[in-house]
């Protein structure tokens, strides 16, 4: 009996770990990631995944918004204090990444990205009630959260 108990948390951890491989690879094998700002606006119609983690952005780079058919946006590493309302307009935007900056308020118009499925905002200092009210009005949205003090 031990032995199974053994062989199910094996495969059990090994479906864990694989589900999150999956969803990463599939996100970064669906589309060409530009690591560039200026690369992704000279190609802005084809731009899907932008990938500005760790530019010791101060700033949301308003370029940004010209990627109409952004699907992923990664801004984690970087020193934003918060996000213009118009983050709103950028309406294909699946997945947001936002960890470890120093975002303390959410635009509200936010509220209106019904195409986001995941946002992370981990080691951020924004308080629970706009957390809370963010996932109410996105509720199939995965909203990744931790208080930092």
């Amino acid at each position: 009996m031990n032995g199974f108990k053994i062989i199910y948390a094996f495969v059990l951890a090994g479906l864990v770990q694989s589900c999150g491989a999956t969803y990463s690879q599939d996100i970064s094998s669906s589309f060409k990631v530009y690591r560039n700002l200026d690369k992704a606006v000279k190609h802005a119609e084809a731009v899907k995944f932008l990938d500005l983690s760790g530019k010791q952005l101060k700033e949301f780079p308003m370029e940004i918004l010209m990627l109409t058919e952004l699907r992923v946006l990664i801004l984690a590493d970087n020193d934003l204090i918060l996000l213009p309302k118009e983050i709103s307009t950028l309406s294909q935007l699946e997945r947001l990444e936002l960890q470890r900056n120093n975002i303390d308020v959410l635009p509200d118009e936010m509220i209106t990205m019904h195409n986001l499925k995941r946002i992370n905002l981990q080691y951020n200092s924004i308080n629970n009630e706009d957390i809370q009210y963010l996932k109410e009005a996105l509720a199939k949205c995965k909203i990744i959260f931790e208080v930092v003090l």
